[in-house]
């Protein structure tokens, strides 16, 4: 016995409580694991990042993007100059404010990394079946349409796709809350 199969048993423990063996129910566990996941994921990342800091960059870089378009538009050339002589220090606000955003994936890649082999552990059987049916072809839109294997269908999401979206939801609604930048 491996030790990833330890760690695997031991998440079998802690999440015993879903109804992994049932297919049907796999919409469910995905939601439960995503509400999991995406609540301690966006929690180390506001308590990990100087959230003030963060916003108090983000406005300073929106602000120089913001007189930098207006310029381009009015074809203002000596505003843009003047303009250019700010990009070095905004380039370093925008290096700034990626190191605080990498900051808590030191932290989460790890769990994450082995929380995920373990998900496609438990479910790579049911991994192919669909989660929820969508109004649209999801497919038909040409960002995605490369990534249509014919596994599902086109108006379908498997687990991993619903995982995605619901995770996604989950975070931005906490990060909101939280009031994060």
């Amino acid at each position: 016995m491996g030790i990833m199969d330890s760690v695997y048993g031991v998440l079998d423990k802690v999440f015993g409580f879903l109804p992994i063996e049932d297919p049907s129910q796999m919409y469910l566990v995905v939601i439960v694991l995503a509400i999991i996941v995406g609540t301690f994921m966006t929690l180390i990342q506001h308590f990990m990042v100087d959230q003030q800091e963060l916003k108090k960059i983000r406005k300073e870089v929106s602000s120089f993007q913001g007189k930098m378009l207006k310029a381009q538009r009015a074809n203002d050339k000596k505003a843009m100059r003047k303009l250019q002589l700010q990009k070095p220090q905004i380039d370093q606000l925008n290096q700034q404010m990626m190191k605080q955003n990498f900051k808590p994936l030191y932290v989460t890649m790890v769990p994450a990394i082995i929380f995920y082999s373990w998900l496609r552990h438990t479910y790579s059987p049911m991994a192919a079946e669909a989660v929820v049916h969508l109004p649209f072809s999801l497919f038909d839109l040409p960002v995605l349409s490369y990534l249509h294997d014919g596994t599902i269908a086109a108006n379908e999401l498997g687990a991993i796709g619903w995982y995605i979206v619901f995770v996604s939801f989950v975070s931005n609604s906490i990060r909101k809350m939280l009031n994060m930048a």
